[in-house]
């Protein structure tokens, strides 16, 4: 399956609020045909934050997190039906908090 059509179904289950993250996660596993895991963190990673919250994490500026992005530090991820709208992944934060990722100086 293309990444742009997995993308884009997780992308619409992430808008259907009938849809638990649990749930979203269950789905995109099987989609992707991935054996299903039992901890409860492993969707927490797919999470999307805005820039303030990213911002707020990585005890940074909303600016710096918009220079990381510029980077390609992180990854903006735009939301469906939205034309500048964007947000982070949670497990791109916390690679950079957790020191796997390395994070220029802003």
């Amino acid at each position: 399956m293309l990444d742009s059509t997995v993308e884009m179904v997780e992308n619409y289950l992430r808008t259907d609020r009938t849809v638990s993250p649990s749930d979203r996660e269950r789905l995109m596993r099987r989609l992707c045909g991935q054996p299903e895991s039992d901890s409860s963190l492993s969707g927490a990673g797919d999470r999307l934050l805005r820039r303030s919250q990213a911002a707020q994490m990585l005890g940074r500026s909303v600016k710096s997190i918009d220079r990381l992005a510029s980077a390609g530090v992180l990854r903006r991820i735009r939301f469906p039906s939205h034309t500048k709208s964007a947000g982070f992944r949670l497990s791109e934060i916390a690679d950079l908090i957790a020191g796997r990722t390395q994070s220029p100086t802003y």
